[in-house]
Order: C-alpha cells, then sequence, then structure tokens
C-alpha cells in the first residue's frame, strides 16, 4: 500500500474525530493550519529522506492536497507550519501515540516481537531550545555561555519493527534513568527494556525488577554488579560462559 493509503487507513474518521476532542480549541480562528494539514505534513516530513527541511516540507504539503482535495488547504511557508507546530498543544501527541497504536492492534501487528520477547530499546537525547522566558522557567538554562535551555527527551522504540512506542520529556537536568523508568512501568507486562551503559543503577534496576519488567543492559569492563546472595553478579557470568 502507499503512503497515501497507509495514511486514510491509520487515520480514519474515528480517529480524527477523537483528535479534534484532544486538541480543543487550537483550530479556532485558524484560516491555513488546521489540525489535519499539520499532522499530516509533519508525518510526511519524517518519513522523507531528502536532503533539507525545505524538500521536505514542499513534498509534504504536496501529499497533503492529495489526500485532501476538497478541503481547506494547508500553509505555503515553513515558518507559518512551525509557528502553528509551536501552538499545537502536547496532549495531541499522545492522541496520535494512541491512534498508532490502535493500527497496530488492528493489523495484528506486535511491533516489540524479538523471538520470545517484547523487546523495547531504551535511550535518552538533549535537544537545545529557543531562549525564551518560558523555556528557562520551565527547563533551566544549562549550557555555557550563551546559556541556552534544553530539553531531555528519553523514548522507547519496539525493537521488532523499530517502532517508536512512547516517551518521557523534562529538563536537562532531569535524571534520564527516571524517566525510563516512568515508561517501564507503561509497557506490557513481562517486557524486555533494553538500554545502554548510561542506565546502570542499583535503583534503576530494581524500579524495573519491581514493575515485573525484564532488563537487558549493556555494561562495560568498569562495571561490578553485586547482589546479596551470589556476590560479584558479573564474575558469576564470566565464570558461566567460560564453561
Amino acid at each position: 500500500m502507499d503512503l497515501p493509503g497507509c495514511l486514510r487507513q491509520i487515520f480514519d474518521p474515528q480517529a480524527w474525530k477523537g483528535l479534534h476532542r484532544v486538541a480543543g480549541d487550537f483550530e479556532c480562528n485558524r484560516s491555513r493550519w488546521g489540525l489535519q494539514p499539520l499532522l499530516l505534513v509533519g508525518l510526511a516530513m519524517a518519513l522523507d529522506c531528502a536532503p533539507t527541511v525545505g524538500e521536505r516540507f514542499e513534498t509534504a504539503t504536496e501529499l497533503d492536497r492529495a489526500l485532501r482535495p476538497k478541503q481547506r488547504r494547508c500553509g505555503t511557508t515553513l515558518a507559518g507550519y512551525q509557528l502553528a507546530l509551536g501552538d499545537l498543544p502536547l496532549k495531541v501527541f499522545g492522541g496520535v501515540k494512541t491512534v498508532l497504536r490502535n493500527a497496530l492492534s488492528k493489523a495484528h501487528i506486535q511491533p516489540a516481537g524479538v523471538d520470545r520477547w517484547n523487546a523495547f530499546g531504551m535511550d535518552g537525547t538533549k535537544q537545545n531550545l529557543p531562549r525564551t522566558e518560558a523555556n528557562e522557567k520551565g527547563f533551566g538554562a544549562v549550557t555555557k555561555e550563551p546559556a541556552l535551555p534544553q530539553g531531555l527527551t528519553v523514548a522507547a522504540v519496539a525493537l521488532g519493527q523499530r517502532v517508536l512506542w512512547d516517551w518521557e520529556c523534562g529538563g536537562a537536568c532531569a535524571s534520564e534513568r527516571d524517566l525510563a523508568l516512568k515508561i517501564i512501568r507503561r509497557l506490557p507486562p513481562g517486557s524486555l527494556a533494553v538500554e545502554d551503559a548510561g542506565f546502570v543503577g542499583y535503583e534503576h534496576i530494581r524500579g524495573v525488577l519491581s514493575a515485573g519488567q525484564h532488563l537487558l543492559l549493556r555494561v562495560g569492563a568498569n562495571i561490578n554488579l553485586w547482589t546479596a546472595r551470589i556476590g560479584n553478579a558479573r564474575q558469576q557470568m564470566l565464570a558461566c560462559a567460560q564453561h
């Protein structure tokens, strides 16, 4: 199925009805960038491999016109799109996440399936944010001079189909492990969280296990994990590997 066909199937009338309800008054007095073109253009840009944002935006607006030939046209400038996107309530993205998950369920797709596991890769990243009073108050200015606000995003990717599954955001001084743990607690029961060495820590491991989930950590040679009953877990694993 082509991309327009896929988008029509995923974002059916019932899905749009729910998203409009979540968006609330966002579309009031907007002549160009309503909810539908804003989200469709954003999805198309994210899937486009063109080298520049401008090229991706141009292709995405053409797709929007093809998908909605009889409806209100979207805007024509990237700056206008970015301004409208900045006004979009964050809870709308949670609504999009629900729509995509429902589409996977209807298609009987298990996006996290890897052998017998439901496996989710976890990682975090920081982004510089515009230097505004609201951003400095909400996120904190933490970079060296000139100081910039930064945001921290931790995401979970369903590894079977490499699908973005969930995310948590915070200020740059937020704990990557704590944000990841919030996501892990929302994963399907018995899931496997796959994390890199930056997540190593007893409290984090205890939190994952107490949530009824499993954990696979990448660790370096300088990491030793101890348990009350069997001592040095790393030495135990090495001994088993030698046999």
